[in-house]
């Protein structure tokens, strides 16, 4: 809904959930999240990753 009503809007969108692989031994719920990427190392990575390349393909829209 959210890109339908940017249509009209130079707008990037970062989609972030769980894989579709499965893991059925990883141990601890802190271990599934690192295994899907959904800790705060690669959560902060990935956003750093995506605002970065953002400032770039949208001038001004993500200025820092």
């Amino acid at each position: 809904m959210v890109s339908r009503a940017l249509e009209d809007v130079p707008h990037q969108l970062l989609a972030i959930g769980v894989k579709k692989i499965e893991h059925r031994s990883y141990g601890s719920p802190s271990d599934h999240d690192r295994a899907h990427g959904l800790d705060v190392t690669s959560l902060k990575l990935r956003l750093m990753q995506f605002f970065s390349a953002g400032s770039r393909d949208l001038p001004g829209a993500w200025a820092q």
